[in-house]
């Protein structure tokens, strides 16, 4: 397990570097490093005592061309002693996981009797006896991720939909697929953002095991697009050259869930454990950065993987208006995460074109194994068939990320 003991020595003896030299962990203290020391630690051929760079790219020489001098060894003529300062800051943040969208929510599809909980799927839960329905959510989630001594800090937006039909399958289960489409925005504190757009499918299932036993499950994909702009400066003696460069990408998501639930019932109020395991796969593919400066770089691909489990308790009460059913509800869920570990991920130089380039490796932020998921909304049940819901949720609890959700939904009885 890589946790956060796997410090800077370790990570840059992956490298190939000197040990003793390594005061290094993050991405933009790896360009630091590297770019600092150019010549000697790029790994450039020396020639007496300067430095032939013959099979790199002529931007990515330009680093080792200011008058460089090798320990001990005179300076070359016309030089003045030794190579500026390079130095190099950027905007990037590392980890599928921080940029990640929490999908864990809306999934229960339960047309199967009012005591049963629909706040993971955005659906109003009553049900007259039609066999076929559809339903339509739309969602807002704002994130705020703190910038850690990992990774730089970042905000984001989404605005998502999720169309999809169930159908009744006698009284006891319900099956359906839903489509999702989603926008993600975000910027990073230091400069620059990203924008994602994704597409996925859903598939899920509710058996109604006893009068008050319930068990849902859902497996889906989502495919994402994600379009990323980093600000970066370059410092040369006294000359900084700020620069912005882009990137585009993909990401590949597999999560799947089981979910279970009890309720006992006072009157109208329920109250009841809930229970769930979730597992999320994400594959990023590798990306390579472009813009007007040496800077750019040039990313592996990457595979998160996730599994967690929730345990909490959810209480609701039904009134009954005469202008039909509202369903009031409120959910706390614990929630643990067991495998996804803090990360060793790798880029290079993108100009850096030798057979063996020299590799930049840094960690993302280790994610917290414990935090808490609290959910309110409200149900509302009218004539026709007809249902509406609204709903907020919370993460609370986690070091240094925030995150908060709306959804508004309804569904048609066919």
């Amino acid at each position: 397990m890589r946790r956060a003991l796997f410090g800077t020595a370790a990570a840059l003896a992956l490298t190939g570097l000197p040990v003793t030299e390594a005061v290094s962990q993050t991405l933009e203290e790896q360009q630091d490093y590297f770019l600092n020391d150019a010549c000697r630690n790029m790994g450039f051929a020396k020639t007496g005592n300067r430095v032939s760079a013959a099979d790199a790219a002529e931007p990515l020489r330009s680093l080792c061309t200011f008058c460089p001098q090798l320990p001990n060894a005179p300076a070359p003529v016309g030089c003045d002693g030794g190579p500026p300062a390079v130095t190099a800051t950027s905007g990037f943040s590392s980890g599928a996981a921080g940029n990640a969208d929490d999908t864990a929510a809306r999934r229960r599809k339960a047309a199967l009797g009012s005591k049963h909980d629909s706040t993971a799927t955005g659906e109003s839960t009553l049900f007259s006896g039609n066999r076929y329905s559809i339903f339509l959510n739309l969602n807002y989630v704002r994130s705020r991720q703190q910038g850690t001594t990992f990774e730089g800090g970042q905000k984001a937006r989404a605005f998502g939909a999720m169309l999809g039909m169930d159908r009744r399958i006698g009284t006891s289960g319900v099956v359906g697929v839903a489509t999702q489409l989603e926008s993600q925005s975000g910027d990073y504190d230091s400069g620059g953002g990203f924008d994602k757009r994704t597409f996925g499918a859903l598939l899920y299932g509710s058996w109604l095991a006893g009068p008050d036993l319930f068990l849902d499950m859902s497996a889906g994909v989502r495919l994402r697009s994600v379009d990323a702009r980093r600000r970066v400066s370059q410092q040369v003696g006294v000359q900084i050259t700020p620069a912005t460069v882009t990137s585009d990408g993909e990401q590949r998501e597999f999560q799947s869930a089981l979910r279970s639930g009890y309720d006992l019932v006072f009157g109208g109020t329920s109250l009841g454990p809930r229970l769930a395991v979730e597992y999320g796969n994400v594959r990023t593919s590798s990306t390579v950065e472009s813009g007007a400066t040496v800077l750019a770089l040039a990313f592996d691909g990457d595979t998160e993987k996730s599994l967690r489990s929730l345990a909490g308790l959810q209480a609701s009460h039904v009134f009954t208006p005469a202008a039909g059913v509202f369903v009031l509800q409120l959910n706390l869920d614990w929630v643990h995460e067991y495998q996804d570990d803090q990360r060793l991920l790798s880029a290079r130089f993108a100009q850096d074109l030798r057979a063996a380039p020299s590799r930049l490796r840094y960690l993302d932020a280790p994610p917290d194994r414990n935090a808490f998921v609290g959910r309110a909304s409200l149900a509302i049940t009218l004539p026709h068939g007809l249902a509406a819901f609204a709903g907020v949720d919370a993460l609370f609890s986690y070091s240094y990320r925030r995150h908060h959700g709306a959804v508004l939904g309804v569904r048609k009885e066919l």
